[in-house]
C-alpha cells in the first residue's frame, strides 16, 4: 500500500505567501493601465460635451459683449450672420447672403464696412454695388437683408441660426427656402 495517495499537507502560511504575492503584483501591474483608461474615457467624455453638441441651431452671447463689439456689429461665421446694435439698444441678426445678387453670380454676400458712411453692409467685389443700412433696409432700392429670429433671454442674446424671416414681421422660416438659388 506504499502506492497510495496521500492528501497533501494544508496550505501554510510560507506556501499561501507566494499566491498572495503573486495576484497582488498583477493587480500592481494593471491598476496604472485601468486608471489611464478611465482617464481616457473621462477627457473623451468631456471633450465631447464641450465641442460635440448635436444641435447647433442657435448662437447664444451675452448681450453686454455684443454690444461693445467693434462699432456694435459682430460677425457669425458658423451662422453666415452678423448680430447689429442698433442705436436704441436693441439687436438685430442679418444674414449674409445678398437678397438680390447680380445676375451670373452665385453664392455672394455682404460685409459690414465700418468705415464708409459711418458704417454699412456693402456687397462683396464681384457681387453689384449694393449697400444697406446697419438695420438690414436697401439704401438703394430693392429688398432687405434676410433677418434672423432673435430673442433676449436673461443677460443673453439667442439667435435661431436656421430661421430667417424676409421683413421686420415677417415670418419665419426655413433660411434656405429664402436665400437667392434655392
Amino acid at each position: 500500500m506504499a502506492d497510495e495517495a496521500v492528501d497533501p499537507a494544508p496550505p501554510t502560511a510560507s506556501t499561501a505567501a507566494p499566491a498572495v504575492a503573486h495576484a497582488a503584483g498583477g493587480l500592481r501591474r494593471w491598476l496604472p493601465r485601468l486608471g489611464v483608461v478611465v482617464l481616457a474615457l473621462g477627457g473623451s467624455a468631456l471633450a465631447w460635451s464641450c465641442f460635440a453638441h448635436g444641435d447647433r441651431s442657435s448662437y447664444t452671447a451675452p448681450v453686454a459683449r455684443l454690444a461693445a463689439a467693434s462699432a456694435g456689429v459682430t460677425y457669425l461665421p458658423r451662422g453666415h450672420l452678423y448680430i447689429v446694435a442698433q442705436p436704441d439698444g436693441s439687436l438685430l441678426a442679418l444674414d449674409e447672403a445678398l437678397p438680390q445678387p447680380a445676375a451670373g453670380t452665385s453664392g455672394c454676400a455682404v460685409e459690414w464696412r465700418p468705415e464708409l458712411a459711418g458704417g454699412s453692409f456693402h456687397a462683396r467685389p464681384g457681387c453689384g454695388d449694393a449697400t444697406f443700412a446697419r438695420d438690414g433696409t436697401a439704401q438703394a432700392g430693392g429688398a432687405p437683408l434676410l433677418r434672423h429670429p432673435l430673442r433676449v433671454a436673461g443677460k443673453n442674446a439667442v439667435v435661431d441660426i436656421r430661421q430667417c424671416a424676409a421683413g421686420a414681421n415677417g415670418p419665419a422660416r426655413p433660411c434656405a427656402a429664402l436665400r437667392p438659388g434655392a
